[in-house]
């Protein structure tokens, strides 16, 4: 080993789909960062390691951990701006901001993702349609090449490189602190409003209608068999401006359930789980209040979902269609689960 920071570790991608021996450093100082970049030719940055694909893997170089990297460096209350490191935790960020009632609402789906990844992959929340992506509360970043040193990236400071780092997924240098632009909260407490719809087509119209009340929203839809194909339910989040406001730190609950050895998901288990899910929810009340947790990270405390995959682990995909080419895939979809 080159450096006594770094250590030899398997690593995997968060599907556990992909595996591979690498060797990882985890910096603490700038001074360590621009060492290992001198140290190595080829490096690669890595947050929590969330995401589906193994984004922060180098199989001949070097995975730069940037979790110790987790301080807030500024915060200016009256200009609503902060400064942090990259390997600060979401939750972590949101325990500082949300305390003097501000945040941005760009949030990616889980709350231990750290701010460089987020950036990094561009990443966007539940209200993607009204707020954008994360890049909209972006003010600058501090970044770290290899050859080119230390660089302050803005709008008005080496534009193209900014365009570049934000959704560059590390590969125009590492992220070292990002400041933000913070936006007003009204409060922590949500609404949550439930819509039953039998297909997407269905779910599509309601989205596309203004409605001014909410600007969280997704929805869940079953795939599973052709009867009961595109059947979902739309959640409705809105920020409930009458209840009391007294914010609590959040707290990480880990999970002490680990993958089973072998997969307990297939078609028929899936079935019934959607089966269940579904007419659960809908004996459930139509509108209830929920934490912010719960709203903004939806798959928090119910990561057992993917231990029930096994040790194998499973593939996810992910597409962005269209709106005029959505009835088209779906058709396209629906002959496909006919032929399985």
């Amino acid at each position: 080993m080159k450096n006594s920071i770094t250590e030899e570790k398997k690593t995997f991608s968060f599907d556990k789909n992909f595996s591979l021996n690498i060797l990882c450093a985890r910096p603490d100082k700038y001074k360590q960062l621009e060492g290992i970049s001198r140290d190595y030719d080829e490096i690669i940055n890595t947050g929590s390691n969330l995401s589906y694909s193994p984004l922060g893997i180098n199989q001949n170089g070097v995975s730069l951990e940037f979790k110790k990297f987790n301080r807030i460096i500024n915060f200016n209350k009256n200009e609503k701006t902060i400064t942090v490191e990259a390997g600060i935790l979401l939750i972590d960020f949101l325990n500082f901001t949300l305390s003097k009632n501000l945040w941005i609402p760009q949030l990616p789906g889980y709350p231990t993702i750290t701010i460089g990844g987020a950036v990094s992959a561009n990443s966007h929340g539940k209200s993607c349609a009204l707020h954008g992506t994360i890049r909209k509360s972006i003010k600058s970043i501090l970044l770290y090449h290899k050859i080119n040193g230390w660089l302050e990236l803005s709008e008005n400071k080496n534009k193209d490189i900014f365009d570049l780092t934000i959704g560059g997924l590390g590969l125009t240098g590492t992220i070292v602190q990002v400041t933000f632009n913070l936006v007003q909260i009204e409060n922590t407490s949500f609404n949550t409003k439930k819509i039953n719809v039998d297909n997407i087509k269905e779910c599509e119209k309601y989205f596309k209608k203004d409605n001014k009340n909410s600007s969280f929203i997704y929805s869940w839809h079953r795939a599973d068999s052709l009867g009961n194909f595109g059947k979902g339910i739309i959640y409705e989040n809105y920020i409930d401006s009458q209840s009391s406001k007294n914010f609590k730190n959040f707290r990480i609950k880990k999970s002490k359930f680990n993958s089973l050895l072998f997969p307990v998901w297939n078609k028929f288990s899936i079935s019934l789980i959607n089966f269940i899910f579904f007419y659960f929810n809908n004996f459930e009340k139509k509108e209830k209040k929920e934490d912010f947790l719960k709203v903004i990270f939806p798959f928090y405390g119910k990561e057992n979902y993917f231990n029930f995959f096994g040790k194998k682990g499973f593939l996810e995909i992910q597409l962005l269609i269209s709106q005029d080419n959505i009835q088209q895939f779906l058709d396209e979809f629906k002959k496909t689960l006919q032929n399985l």
